[in-house]
C-alpha cells in the first residue's frame, strides 16, 4: 500500500490527494463488499475441507513471504557491509572519514599561514581591496 502512494505522487504530482483518496475509495469499498459477501459465501460453502485448504495456502504464502523478506534484509545487510568496507580501506563508514578530513582542512590552513589564521587573514585582504 504505501508503495501505491508512493508511485501515484510521483505520477499524478498535481493531483496526489486526490489520487489517493480515489484509491482509498475503491479500497473501502472493495472491503465492504467482501464483508458483505463472506456471511453468505461461508454460508454456502460451509466448513470442512476448502477452509483448510485456504488455511494451508495462506500460511504457505506467509512462510514464503517471510523468507523472501529475510533474505532481502540479509543481502542489504551484507551489501551495506561490502561497501563500507571498500569505501575506507577496511572500516568505519565514509561520514566520518569525511567529516574527519573537513576539521583537519582550517588546521592545515593555519599551519600553512605562518602561525596565524587563515580565515582572519583572508578578510583583511577582501576588505583591502
Amino acid at each position: 500500500m504505501p508503495g501505491l502512494f508512493s508511485w501515484l505522487t510521483i505520477v499524478k504530482q498535481g493531483a496526489a490527494g486526490a489520487a489517493m483518496a480515489g484509491v482509498n475509495c475503491v479500497l473501502n469499498l472493495g472491503a465492504g463488499s467482501f464483508v458483505q459477501a463472506g456471511a453468505p459465501g461461508t454460508a454456502a460453502l460451509g466448513y470442512g475441507p476448502f477452509f483448510s485448504l485456504l488455511a494451508g495456502i495462506q500460511i504457505a504464502l506467509a512462510g514464503a513471504a517471510g523468507a523472501m523478506l529475510v533474505y532481502q534484509l540479509r543481502a542489504e545487510r551484507a551489501a551495506r557491509a561490502a561497501e563500507g568496507a571498500e569505501g575506507n580501506g577496511g572500516g568505519g563508514d565514509a561520514k566520518s572519514s569525511e567529516a574527519a578530513a573537513a576539521a583537519d582542512k582550517p588546521a592545515a590552513a593555519a599551519g600553512a599561514g605562518g602561525g596565524r589564521e587563515a580565515g582572519a587573514a583572508d578578510v583583511h585582504e577582501q576588505r583591502d581591496a
